[in-house]
């Protein structure tokens, strides 16, 4: 429950700086959460979601669906503690007039030209969520990759134009954090 909302106050803040015009990049904060319980023996699983929305582009309605799954069949992820979680895939599709333009099932291992290897290693994909339409017609998306039950998250943003093309960006650096080398992947 506890990483739940953890993960809705991050996508939350995700959506209030969206589509922001100011070039600011905003800090990754590294914040520790205490917990006096035990690591379970099973690794722990976020649960499967499914979001479908119509958004107008240039007042063309598009339908996007965003479909998170556990995959048990990706590396383990293990923190400090020595609890371990599954990681996840999410599927991404954009349609127009019932015509899928973009369909692509993304992993972690997809940002790995992006973010830091380290913080890859220890990090597992947690989300996705419709950020916004641009001016131009582009349609935002943005991902989240977190350290497990922590408050450090990094945003990937997705740019998606309705011919179906797709561009990644990751605004945010992690070269200057502390990144606990005790956390492993399994």
């Amino acid at each position: 429950m506890k990483h739940i909302f953890i993960a809705g106050v991050a996508l939350l803040l995700l959506c209030l700086t969206a589509c922001n015009s100011s070039t600011k990049k905003s800090q990754v904060q590294l914040t520790e959460m205490s917990s006096d319980e035990k690591p379970s023996e099973q690794p722990k699983a976020m649960s499967s979601i499914e979001l479908v929305d119509i958004i107008q582009v240039k007042k063309e309605p598009y339908e996007y669906k965003i479909m998170r799954r556990c995959d048990q069949n990706l590396p383990l992820i293990t923190n400090a503690e020595g609890q371990s979680y599954y990681d996840n895939r999410i599927i991404l599709r954009l349609s127009y007039q019932h015509q899928v333009r973009y369909e692509r099932v993304f992993t972690k291992q997809d940002f790995a030209q992006l973010v830091n290897a380290r913080f890859l290693k220890h990090a597992r994909f947690e989300g996705m969520a419709f950020d916004c339409v641009t001016d131009a017609g582009t349609i935002r998306f943005t991902a989240s990759l977190t350290y497990p039950e922590s408050d450090l998250y990094l945003p990937i943003r997705i740019t998606l134009t309705t011919q179906g093309k797709m561009t990644m960006e990751c605004d945010e650096t992690l070269d200057e954090l502390p990144i606990e080398e005790n956390v492993t992947q399994g």
